[in-house]
């Protein structure tokens, strides 16, 4: 009541000075609150748990899971290290099976070619003790002896080039004295030998190395995977009835260097790529290749020299065999550490 008696005489007030009073509002209505006492709130949260036993307990579940982990990542070297000791063990198997396989061949030549001259020499030495030697006899053994040594001296130095290819397979660069070296120098001494053979056949030998690249490490092992790439080359990428061209090249980066032998010869099929530096894989088993030198050379490379080895090919494009090697080849210490690593 006394709320409206006020606004009557500011009503009133404001009319006597000429002033509109449409804008005077009414008063809001009073809100009534009821007398009902207030209502509990819920319980949503549990009795308060101290933080510190919070930490402790997410810290023991952190140590428990933790050594889980540790556990399972030894059982997985465990395994790993069991994996790659029965790949070594599968691997010599299958080299000692393709060694015994490859010497074999020669050696079973030069037994029976031995032996049959052996029985030859034996009749003419009783003909001689009978005096009925004849002069037809005689030549006759001397043409079996000259058609027979050829073959057995090839035979052996067969052998021998096996034996010498699987010992540097198991030894590398072992027993290579190691020295500071001119790495041009070294390329051109790799083409050297296969110069006379690459001009009878039609090929060309070119070599592009920029002066000055001084390497320290073994110069003899680079030089015999060298070699063993332009070999490569010459026997299973030209021929004779087709000239081409091998070229070394070489350039410098930083501390590496990348050495490249390309021929544009027939190339390398898409199933073999995969398999080119396996133990006795080989598509040249009948010109006598025996299919150690490109592993040879990823043993040395890898192992030895401390690089990497590629190999880019398509049919009838020519191949690419690519090195990429430190200037300072890797320590024997360091090499072992290496392979421990990945053993492990």
């Amino acid at each position: 009541m006394e709320d409206r008696t006020d606004r009557a005489a500011l009503l009133a007030a404001l009319a006597g000075l000429g002033l509109p009073h449409a804008s005077v509002p009414e008063p809001a209505p009073l809100l009534v609150l009821d007398d009902a006492p207030p209502r509990p709130m819920p319980k949503t949260f549990g009795p308060v748990v101290p933080l510190e036993a919070v930490v402790e307990e997410r810290q023991r579940e952190l140590f428990a899971r933790t050594q889980e982990l540790n556990e399972a990542l030894d059982a997985l070297k465990r395994n790993q290290a069991k994996l790659v000791e029965a790949e070594k063990q599968a691997s010599l198997a299958g080299l000692v099976a393709g060694m015994a396989h490859e010497l074999n061949t020669p050696i079973g030549t030069a037994l029976t070619a031995a032996s049959a001259l052996g029985d030859a020499a034996a009749r003419v030495t009783e003909q001689v003790e009978r005096q009925a030697l004849r002069r037809s006899d005689l030549m006759q053994f001397l043409k079996l002896v000259g058609d027979v040594t050829p073959l057995i001296l090839g035979s052996l130095h067969r052998s021998v080039g096996l034996i010498d290819s699987f010992k540097r397979l198991a030894v590398g660069g072992a027993g290579e004295e190691r020295r500071r070296f001119d790495l041009r120098r070294r390329v051109e001494q790799s083409l050297v030998g296969f110069a006379p053979k690459a001009r009878r056949d039609g090929h060309r030998l070119t070599s592009a190395c920029p002066d000055g690249i001084d390497m320290d490490g073994y110069p003899d092992l680079l030089g015999q995977v060298l070699s063993a790439l332009v070999q490569n080359a010459l026997v299973h990428g030209l021929s004779p009835d087709r000239p081409g061209s091998v070229a070394i090249l070489a350039r410098e980066d930083g501390d590496t260097v990348e050495l490249r032998c390309v021929d544009d010869g027939r190339g390398i099929d898409a199933d073999h790529l995969d398999r080119i530096f396996d133990p006795f894989f080989t598509t040249g088993r009948g010109k006598g290749a025996a299919g150690l030198g490109l592993n040879v050379v990823h043993n040395a490379v890898t192992r030895v020299l401390g690089g990497t080895v590629r190999v880019d090919s398509e049919p009838g494009l020519g191949t690419t065999v690519s090195l990429r090697l430190p200037r300072r080849a890797p320590s024997p210490d360091d090499n072992a550490l290496l392979a421990d690593g990945a053993g492990a």
